[in-house]
């Protein structure tokens, strides 16, 4: 496990995911979103404050039962908002309308989650580049949250012990699900954010990985004893992105 020498300031932070909405094509949706709505929240958390880093990100394509990456995705976009420690994302009502009015126009299904952001692995030095990689977890329903949490952390410490075999690989953070926020519907599920937490959730965790150049990444996660870790059948969610990511904004 390798650290920064200089330790990162307490953050806040903020993963969510959404899909496009049913009454219109994934194409118009990614167009909408791109030109229309993406433009329009940088211009509005360049200014605020509490919103030290934004970042957004489209899954390309899903880790196979073959180590590779030809799956379809089953997510569509990510976006990740860091804060100063205990605060969030704080907007005037009339702001916060206007951006679910939006929604309307792209998005269902908005699930945002409340992360403790771990770093695990920080190679990072003079790189302008890096190829993103997530895996995302979700325990069944019955299952224990402590024993999901165990199972996310045995998984952590089986892929650190494999990461001497990952070359070029740059950075590791697992991001440990504290909260879900609760979303209704408007036209379709999930449209308006209530920035309320639900009084539980099925996510357990997001793990970020970042290398060097894909080639090297898909080598290691092809390995046998990396794809074991990371498609383990006890989570009832437990699937790998690659990204295509854009830093909209970074104050650190």
């Amino acid at each position: 496990m390798e650290q920064r020498a200089t330790a990162e300031p307490a953050i806040s932070k903020t993963i969510a995911r959404f899909d496009p909405v049913s009454s219109r094509s994934p194409a118009e949706c990614e167009r909408h979103y791109a030109e229309v709505h993406t433009p329009y929240a940088r211009r509005l958390l360049r200014d605020v404050d509490d919103v030290a880093t934004y970042h957004t990100a489209r899954a390309v394509a899903q880790y196979d039962i073959t180590g590779g990456w030809r799956a379809k995705p089953a997510a569509w976009r990510f976006v990740v908002l860091r804060f100063p420690a205990g605060r969030g994302l704080r907007l005037p009502p009339q702001t916060r309308e206007v951006i679910a009015q939006d929604h309307r126009n792209f998005l269902r299904d908005l699930r945002t989650c409340v992360v403790e952001e771990r770093l695990l692995v920080d190679r990072r030095s003079g790189q302008t580049q890096h190829e993103h990689y997530l895996i995302e977890l979700d325990r069944h329903p019955d299952a224990d949250p402590g024993a999901a949490v165990r199972r996310v952390e045995g998984m952590v410490q089986g892929l650190l012990s494999e990461q001497s075999a990952a070359y070029g690989i740059r950075l590791v953070v697992l991001n440990m699900v504290q909260a879900e926020l609760a979303a209704a519907a408007i036209d379709e599920p999930g449209q308006r954010s209530l920035g309320q937490p639900l009084p539980q959730t099925c996510k357990v965790a997001y793990l970020d990985f970042a290398f060097d150049h894909r080639e090297w990444a898909e080598e290691w996660f092809a390995r046998p004893a990396v794809r074991s870790l990371v498609q383990d059948p006890w989570f009832a969610v437990a699937r790998g992105y690659r990204l295509e990511v854009e830093s909209a904004i970074d104050k650190r």
